[in-house]
C-alpha cells in the first residue's frame, strides 16, 4: 500500500493552537443552529474538534474510529472500522466530527452507520474540507 499522494497539494497551512480554537469555535457556530443531541467524533484526530464542540454545545460525546492507517502506515484502500459508532445514535440528531475531509469517504462511511443505527438526522462536519472531498460535509469551519 502507497502512501497518499500529495503532489496533487498546493500550499500547505500550518495550524496553531490559536487556529484550532478558532475553528473548532467556528464549526460549533455551524452546528448550534441543528440541536445536536450528540457528538460522534472520529478519532484519532477528529477527537480533539469533537471534544470542543461536545463541551460547548453541552452535548454527550461518543468517539468512533475508521481508517485506513496502521501506525500511521496507509494499509487499506478504503477505511475500515475499529471502533463503531454507539447504538446511543438511535433516535438522535447527531454531528459527525472529524478534523479534515479529504476523499470524504471516512465521513460518508460513518454517515451510513448511524443512519443504519437509527439515527434520526446526521449532520457530517470537519474543520477543513479539501475541494476534491466527494462527498464533502455541508460543514466545515
Amino acid at each position: 500500500m502507497k502512501p497518499y499522494d500529495y503532489s496533487h497539494r498546493t500550499g500547505i497551512l500550518p495550524l496553531t493552537w490559536d487556529d484550532f480554537a478558532r475553528l473548532s469555535s467556528r464549526l460549533t457556530e455551524l452546528l448550534e443552529p441543528s440541536h445536536p443531541e450528540l457528538i460522534v467524533g472520529l478519532a484519532r484526530a477528529g477527537l480533539f474538534p469533537a471534544t470542543l464542540v461536545a463541551c460547548s454545545l453541552r452535548c454527550e460525546l461518543y468517539p468512533a474510529r475508521l481508517t485506513r492507517r496502521l501506525h500511521d502506515q496507509v494499509i487499506t484502500e478504503t477505511p475500515t472500522w475499529k471502533v463503531p459508532i454507539s447504538p446511543a445514535v438511535s433516535g438522535k440528531v447527531i454531528a459527525i466530527v472529524d478534523e479534515m475531509s479529504d476523499s470524504g469517504q471516512t465521513l460518508a462511511l460513518a454517515f451510513t452507520q448511524a443512519l443504519e443505527l437509527g439515527a434520526r438526522q446526521v449532520i457530517t462536519a470537519s474543520l477543513v474540507a479539501h475541494p476534491w472531498a466527494a462527498p464533502a460535509p455541508p460543514l466545515a469551519a
